[in-house]
């Protein structure tokens, strides 16, 4: 009874204490993003019961679309009215949970001495896959990728049919969070016919269940991505047959292997395999293969990392000042120190809006009655696309109302202040800045040009009336969630990839008015963007360029903003705005 809990547990939970203490002494925020917002949307209309399509968000692989787990974990939020700072603390819990599974499944099967190596590799992996304490946009996947990684290593190692039940399980919460580890099942498979007892059981379970739990969690997930893969059933099935014809040729040998050993070779294996499989399909789509997508990986090359470094552990010899207990304290402190030097410069250097950070501007604009509408049309300030579709979710259902505004809302995060300006307390030491101003630029109307590589320009004069603004040609949340001008859609076809493309607006320098800085600011589509040409008003600046003075004296005119697309851009969902702010 000296020990109230056995030796396997132990360390494991140390590495869970290790990991909560790495998030409090962070206090990392997670940062405003796009897709953050566009999950808050969705779970909002699910709350609200406008829109709940049953389904995530489209992805950016064409035509398939995420899962829902994640969308009803926050419609409980919404419904329980919790700030966002909770949902941050869930991460931080869900990602010591994980910390608890990873090396709880490298102690067990290399032995103890593995444990601190593992936790540490797997931290780290955790921090550069999906930037994890906080990740960069909210979801439970290190937890979800760590159980699925133990429960399919665990599956291999032991053979057990129940085992792959739970793999299977656990590669279906996978894949409702991301469509592209899909590419799992399929392993999975393949894995049950090298490895199980039953493998006849076993392998109709692991492709089974995650389809099964998708469907009943997402069923209009599962549709949309259902009718896109159905042209491609074929060439699925065959990869999968040969999959499992892989799997057949390697059981003899994995059945003469130990089971550490065993688990070992599988995750060797599904190194190889996801890192082929991705590259298959960056040839085969074009899409871009982040560091992200490599998730999966991060738990078992942990363990197999620990593994290759048993060795070199075992001729260290654990004695005196290496003493296992001493060993772990000097990893938890090297790791937390990692930690410590990549997230420090990026603080001082980020002087962007935090989530948490744009609640409390959303509360303090939504406090004087302004409506998302107005917000749309009079938002400035860097990351104004993110902070727009954020300010969406967090529009309350009912509110009092409040004449439209006829002045532009420039929000900035640790700026200088003038007189007038509205300062907001962040906490930690951040402040808000929210400047009011009548702007020299107009939105009304906008003329947008395309202009192909030895074609005439495309021009259109494009009023923006509230059925633009609002995108009423739009399904609920994705009017929110991507603000943009509808009308552009029907006016140039094809899209603007491979074009240039230009917004002339309207600019007037009222008579009395100081000069004032024009100025572009990076943010979505992150489009190289330019003020090409200023009509009819004096400016100060060279052209083309980032930033211009104008005001010298009165005068009305037009600006210029250009760009070229790149010709695999995706702009459908950014027809918005060149991202423009005006300060003083």
């Amino acid at each position: 009874m000296r020990h109230g809990l056995p030796a396997s547990l132990r360390a494991p939970l140390a590495w869970a204490a290790a990991t909560l203490a790495l998030c409090l002494v962070l206090r990392e925020r997670a940062p405003l993003h796009l897709d953050t917002a566009r999950d808050l949307l969705i779970a909002r209309e699910c709350a609200l019961g406008t829109h709940c399509p049953q389904a995530g968000p489209p992805t950016s692989f064409s035509g398939l679309s995420q899962g829902a787990l994640w969308i009803r974990a926050l419609e409980v939020r919404e419904r329980l009215g919790l700030r966002l700072v909770t949902v941050e603390r869930a991460m931080d819990a869900l990602l010591v949970a994980a910390a608890f599974v990873v090396p709880l499944l490298g102690r067990r099967g290399l032995g103890r001495r593995a444990g601190p190596v593992a936790f540490a590799m797997w931290s780290v992996g955790t921090r550069f896959a999906v930037a994890a304490p906080t990740l960069w946009n909210l979801s439970p996947s290190p937890l979800v990728l760590a159980l699925a990684a133990a429960a399919l290593l665990g599956a291999a190692a032991e053979g057990a049919t129940w085992r792959f039940a739970l793999a299977g399980i656990a590669l279906g919460a996978a894949v409702d969070l991301h469509v592209a580890w899909a590419l799992l099942v399929p392993f999975a498979a393949a894995v049950a016919v090298a490895t199980a007892r039953r493998w006849w059981l076993a392998v109709p379970l692991v492709l089974a269940l995650p389809v099964a739990f998708f469907a009943l969690d997402a069923p209009g997930a599962f549709a949309i991505d259902r009718a896109a893969v159905a042209p491609h059933a074929l060439a699925i099935a065959v990869g999968a047959v040969a999959l499992g014809a892989l799997g057949g040729a390697a059981r003899p040998l994995l059945h003469a292997c130990a089971p550490a050993a065993r688990a070992e070779a599988i995750a060797w294996a599904e190194a190889v395999f996801l890192v082929a499989a991705l590259g298959c399909l960056r040839l085969a789509t074009g899409h871009p293969v982040e560091a992200r997508y490599l998730g999966p990986l991060v738990a078992p090359g942990a363990i197999l990392v620990a593994d290759r470094a048993r060795p070199l552990l075992a001729r260290l010899a654990w004695r005196r000042w290496l003493a296992l207990p001493r060993v772990e304290a000097t990893v938890a402190v090297a790791v937390l120190a990692l930690h410590l030097a990549i997230v420090l410069p990026l603080e001082r250097r980020d002087h962007a809006l935090r989530l948490r950070e744009a609640e409390t501007v959303g509360a303090h604009l939504y406090a004087s009655g302004v409506s998302f509408a107005d917000l749309y049309r009079h938002l400035r300030g860097p990351h104004a696309f993110d902070l727009m579709a954020l300010l969406g979710a967090l529009e309350p259902p009912a509110h009092p109302p409040a004449p439209p505004l006829d002045v532009d809302l420039l929000v900035t995060r640790d700026a200088a202040r003038t007189d007038g300006d509205e300062a907001l307390d962040l906490g930690g030491g951040a402040t808000a800045t929210v400047r009011r101003y009548h702007p020299f630029i107009g939105l009304d109307p906008v003329e947008v040009c395309r202009r192909r590589d030895g074609a005439a320009p495309e021009c259109y004069r494009v009023p923006l009336q509230a059925a633009d603004l609002d995108g009423a040609r739009e399904p609920g949340w994705m009017a929110r969630a991507y603000p943009g001008m509808g009308s552009l859609r029907h006016l140039f076809p094809g899209g603007f990839g491979g074009a240039r493309v230009t917004f002339r607006l309207p600019l007037r320098v009222p008579p009395g008015a100081r000069p004032r800085r024009i100025e572009l600011v990076d943010e979505p589509p992150n489009l190289d963007w330019r003020i090409e040409r200023v009509d009819g008003v004096a400016s100060d600046g060279t052209l083309p360029g980032r930033a211009i003075t104008v005001g010298a004296r009165p005068g009305e005119g037009a600006i210029v903003f250009g760009a070229r697309v790149p010709p695999d851009a995706d702009w459908a969902f950014h027809r918005w705005l060149p991202p423009f702010v005006e300060a003083d």
